[in-house]
């Protein structure tokens, strides 16, 4: 009888997966010729070329194959787009798939003139009009000698883009209420217009908190502090400061 039984249970298991792989694997509608993507995800970023990515990995894929494989896609997608942190993918109808794709906030947004960028630890993209990924972010601004670049990674050259990050986490908050902060690349410099409207110039490449904790001492020890204009922190030895009525 143990003996029957195994053997009904095994034609049972193989007419099952009989089954689902006709009823699946095997059906022509379940063939991915179209790709509905969250209205959500695309307001968040439209790279035409993140998703032009993924279309390549299911455009012409089985569903459930597509759907079983989505670990192995998420990993191939993340390795040129960091800044993907997740996707779902769900058959809506005939050869018809529903994908939504979740991001990560940019460590950092850089504003080059009309242009926006994201930073993301050391990958950097172009945020296009009309996306919303980085909103409420504190904002970074080039010069405008820095009009021409297309990319940022130019400006990482002395340092990297997440030092840089690290770097303005300490001055936004130093500088609350500021009413801009500059980067000036090439003499690798921030300029903070104050919210007093005092232009404060930091060097990025010696000690921020030492520069940050002299504008403290400044701000509260000088007498003339309210006349000042201009305060260049970084141009001297660590306990001098340059400043300008």
């Amino acid at each position: 009888m143990k003996f029957i039984w195994s053997v009904v249970v095994v034609f049972a298991l193989i007419y099952g997966c009989i089954f689902l792989f006709k009823r699946t694997l095997f059906v022509p509608e379940y063939v991915i010729q179209k790709i509905q993507y969250d209205s959500g995800s695309l307001r968040l970023f439209d790279d035409p070329y993140l998703y032009k990515a993924i279309n390549r990995y299911i455009k012409g894929e089985n569903y459930y194959v597509a759907r079983r494989s989505r670990g192995f896609i998420l990993r191939s997608i993340q390795k040129s787009f960091p800044i993907v942190s997740d996707f779902s993918i769900e058959y809506v109808s005939k050869n018809t798939a529903y994908v939504k794709v979740d991001f990560v906030s940019p460590d950092l947004v850089i504003k080059n003139q009309g242009v926006l960028f994201g930073v993301y630890h050391n990958y950097t993209f172009r945020i296009y009009s009309g996306n919303t990924i980085g909103s409420g972010k504190e904002m970074l601004y080039l010069p405008m000698y820095a009009s021409g670049l297309t990319t940022i990674d130019g400006l990482f050259y002395k340092q990297s883009a997440k030092e840089l990050e690290q770097q303005m986490m300490l001055i936004y908050a130093a500088f609350p209420g500021s009413k801009f902060v500059a980067y000036l690349p090439g003499a690798e410099r921030t300029v903070i217009m104050t919210s007093d409207s005092k232009k404060v110039f930091i060097n990025n490449l010696t000690d921020i908190p030492q520069q940050i904790k002299n504008f403290e001492l400044l701000k509260t020890y000088y007498a003339g502090y309210a006349k000042l204009t201009e305060i260049d922190l970084g141009s001297l030895e660590k306990d001098k400061v340059i400043v300008k009525k």
